[in-house]
């Protein structure tokens, strides 16, 4: 019988510098410390339920161009 590998441990042998909880609290804090912007719990996404997250804020690509600018609303 196919044993399917586990999926609650680094099967590549990666360490991370930080943990999910640890990495959501930094973010967090930078996004306040960078735009002035809080987390809200009400932000729609793909008419899915309401989930945390931050309105006006956009993440770019590494593939996007230097001279673009965002701006916030």
């Amino acid at each position: 019988m196919y044993q399917f590998p586990s999926t609650n441990g680094n099967q590549r042998g990666w360490t991370a510098a930080l943990t999910r909880t640890k990495f959501g609290a930094e973010v967090v804090d930078a996004v306040v410390r960078a735009h002035g912007l809080t987390t809200r719990n009400d932000v729609k996404a793909g008419g899915t339920k309401a989930q945390k997250g931050w309105v006006g804020l956009t993440a770019l690509t590494a593939a996007a161009d230097s001279d673009d600018q965002m701006e916030l609303e």
